[in-house]
């Protein structure tokens, strides 16, 4: 119990939650869309689940509202199949928030990747197993580097690398094999290379630079972590401290009121006792309370002694006034006193 109140007043001093908007709008988002806070006592993998479905939560936000304008571009564009996108995120976005408000963030992320790269290749498909794709259908192959910047932020850093593989692959097989009008073919005529070239430098330099961010931001993460870490247990042993100095100091108290006790029962006050404090800073009661039953019995016992003393005074004066009454009760006593031995003897196998 004194270990959970320590680490208690620890999370509250130094927990993650001091570091979050308490009010307004995010706090809210956050509050309904991403994991709740780590528990006590979590390790550094647990809390950094919660920053990533933090994350999570506020990209899902974001592509939310870009979902807007790309539903514009659908309705006023000449390519209707734009609208395929929104039609596979909004649903996608909905039951991923649902995932990452329980915790399953490494399942949130595979599921957006997969989203973002699948719509933005089904549309391109539908477009060329129709009319063709056009010179500004091209550019959609631009935007996939979206799902690196979302793996990159949710999942394990090192799934970037995957799915940066499989946009170059998409992005090769669009502009070879994919059908095309016209003029696309004319561009592609003249800046295929070019124009894959570019693909792939979007590709490999973002994810390159996504790549050192995160692992930097994840070193100075765990840096901060052990930081933290370290004040805790530095705040922890100044309580333990402090918490071993009272404990010493209600010992030393205890050991004064016994010994005290000791002194004023040796100097015959047979009133005296150990003072047993109410208030649970006494701590040698097991000690005390024999002590204290001790005292009482010896003082039970002098005041029986008196009493007896004062009886038998009054009994040897009673005889000194009355000597036929003493020679009664010497004859009495003489007679039990035969009796008692007589009955000694007989009981006695070896008399």
């Amino acid at each position: 119990m004194l270990n959970n109140t320590r680490e208690s007043r620890s999370q509250v001093a130094l927990g993650d939650q001091n570091f979050y908007e308490k009010k307004g709008f995010f706090a809210w988002w956050y509050r309904y869309t991403s994991p709740p806070d780590p528990a006590l006592g979590a390790t550094f993998q647990q809390r950094d689940l919660v920053r990533r479905g933090r994350i999570a939560s506020a990209c899902m936000l974001l592509l939310a509202i870009i979902l807007v304008f790309v539903a514009f571009v659908a309705y006023l564009g000449p390519n209707k199949q734009v609208a395929t996108i929104i039609y596979i995120l909004y649903p996608m976005i909905i039951i991923c928030i649902f995932l990452n408000r329980q915790g399953k963030v490494n399942l949130v992320g595979i599921l957006m990747t997969v989203a973002l790269v699948g719509s933005m290749c089904l549309t391109l498909f539908t477009t060329a197993a129709g009319p063709g794709l056009g010179p500004n259908d091209k550019d959609i192959l631009f935007l996939l580097f979206f799902a690196e910047l979302f793996a990159a932020a949710v999942l394990p850093i090192n799934y970037v690398f995957l799915v940066a593989a499989i946009n170059i692959g998409i992005s090769v097989y669009i502009l070879t094999y994919a059908h095309h009008t016209p003029a696309l073919n004319a561009i592609l005529a003249v800046g295929y290379a070019s124009t894959l070239f570019r693909l792939m430098e979007v590709h490999v330099i973002v994810t390159g630079v996504l790549w050192i961010v995160m692992n930097n931001s994840r070193i100075a993460i765990k840096r901060a972590d052990r930081a933290e870490e370290m004040a805790r247990l530095q705040r922890d042993l100044a309580q333990l401290s402090q918490e071993k100095v009272g404990e010493q100091e209600a010992l030393e108290h205890s050991i004064n009121l016994i010994a005290e006790t000791h002194v004023r029962a040796s100097n015959g006050d047979l009133n005296a006792r150990v003072a047993v404090d109410t208030d649970n800073t006494f701590m040698l009661w097991q000690i005390a309370g024999p002590l204290n039953n001790l005292l009482a019995r010896y003082q039970n016992l002098l005041m029986e002694m008196q009493q007896n003393e004062q009886l038998i005074q009054v009994f040897q004066q009673l005889m000194e006034a009355n000597p036929e009454l003493a020679r009664v009760v010497s004859i009495e006593m003489q007679r039990m006193h035969s009796s008692h031995s007589g009955t000694t003897h007989q009981t006695n196998p070896f008399s």
